[in-house]
This record gives structure tokens, C-alpha cells and sequence, in this order.
């Protein structure tokens, strides 16, 4: 049983672990067709994303209003937003906005330009 926040900090790790290494085994994925501003939405938005960034497992969040949220060493807030051509685009502070179509990938991960994400929960 998590009972304390060391505990769940290390719980929270051991799955962070886990997705990412599935992530690296996902094997072909359906780029096909990004998927569609409302499926994305019903995808991502709401749910803990856990992403690789420059060696670094971050989680994103997504809220409903377009804000953004990641951490991982240390905590952020940001926007996002679906641009005219239906990519998800993020923006962090002092990082330029970055715009890619997300694709599923297989289960709960997805690609995001050149980016694996990993979504956790339902």
C-alpha cells in the first residue's frame, strides 16, 4: 500500500519505467493518419502523458482550457493548442511553440513529430 509521498514518488517512477520501456517496443506504427482534433482531444486532453525530453522522462498534462502542464525535475506551465492543420501544438516558457500531427501508435502511445508519448490511465 502507497502511503507515503516517497512511496508514491517511487510507484509513480516504477510505471513511468515501464511505459517508457513499452514505448520502445511498440514496434510499426500506423502513420497513416494523424488522428482528428476530436480524436485527439478525447485522447490526450485530461490524462498524465508521459514523454522523453533530451534523456529526461517529463509528465505532460493537458487541460481542458489550454493549459499546459510538465514535470519532471522541476514543474511548468505552458499552453497548447490544435492549429488549422489539426497538429497539436505546445508551448513552454522561453521555448518556441512547437507544432506536430500526433498519430497513434499502438494501445495508449503516440507520435508526436519526433516525440514517442506515452498516455497513462484512462
Amino acid at each position: 500500500m502507497v502511503t507515503t509521498p516517497e512511496d508514491m514518488s517511487r510507484a509513480a517512477s516504477a510505471v513511468l519505467a515501464a511505459c517508457l520501456s513499452l514505448a520502445a517496443c511498440i514496434g510499426a506504427q500506423n502513420l497513416d493518419q494523424p488522428l482528428s482534433p476530436v480524436v485527439l482531444r478525447g485522447q490526450l486532453v485530461g490524462r498524465p502523458i508521459v514523454a522523453d525530453e533530451g534523456g529526461q522522462q517529463v509528465i505532460i498534462s493537458l487541460s481542458r482550457n489550454g493549459l499546459a502542464g510538465r514535470s519532471g525535475d522541476t514543474a511548468e506551465y505552458g499552453s497548447w493548442r490544435i492549429d488549422a492543420a489539426g497538429h497539436l501544438c505546445l508551448w513552454w516558457h522561453d521555448e518556441p511553440e512547437r507544432c506536430a500531427p500526433v498519430y497513434a501508435a499502438m494501445g495508449s502511445h503516440y507520435r508526436w513529430g519526433d516525440r514517442e508519448l506515452s498516455v497513462l490511465g484512462r
